[in-house]
């Protein structure tokens, strides 16, 4: 199973549990079997396995957001230390680079250059750069792909709302948990097996 699978099946079985949390509280608050009391005791007592089970749920999503910045970390890392010494790919990139600037690169072509060095942040960057100061090319900067920064940061934000979104439940939040819920499983949605932006 890839990350994002594995990842996935995870987001979906707190939805499950937080679905069925829901349904606990919502009978103890309408079931009138319960004073204010007894309520509040039987709410804690769902909420205490509620959490129990929602902290497993989140260190274990966590573990797998971690494991794939870690992938994509070592794999970025190698990539830029063999382009680095690889001579023939560092003049093919001044190559590039000095057409770019000239402005007379054609869509398709550009689209082909970026292909090969995808997996090559500091190529991408000197890219992005020549192509953002040609007037000319300055459309093209579409077809590179997202940076670094960009990744880090989605891993940053999918760890911050796993963290936000996987909470206790109450008789005030339950509907936000629910929704919040669903917001973490759209959220994996826009990211590939390997949890990377598309």
């Amino acid at each position: 199973m890839s990350i994002k699978s594995n990842l996935v099946s995870i987001y979906n079985s707190y939805k499950r549990r937080l679905t069925d949390a829901i349904s606990q509280v919502n009978y103890v608050m309408t079931s009138g079997e319960y004073t204010i009391d007894g309520q509040h005791v039987q709410l804690e007592a769902i909420n205490r396995s509620f959490i129990n089970d929602v902290t497993f749920f989140k260190n274990q999503a966590l573990g797998y957001i971690d494991q794939a910045e870690q992938i994509y970390k070592d794999s970025k890392k190698y990539n830029t230390v063999s382009n680095l010494k690889n001579g023939e790919y560092q003049a093919g990139l001044a190559n590039v680079l000095k057409i770019l600037e000239t402005g007379t690169m054609e869509d398709d072509d550009f689209s082909n250059i970026i292909e090969v060095y995808k997996n090559d942040s500091i190529a991408l960057n000197a890219i992005k750069t020549v192509v953002l100061k040609n007037e000319r090319m300055r459309n093209m900067s579409g077809y590179i792909p997202t940076n670094d920064l960009d990744q880090i940061n989605a891993f940053e934000v999918l760890r911050k709302n796993t963290k936000k979104y996987t909470t206790e439940i109450s008789m005030y939040n339950k509907s936000s948990l629910d929704i919040n819920a669903k917001m973490l499983l759209a959220a994996v949605d826009n990211l590939d097996d390997n949890l990377l932006l598309k």
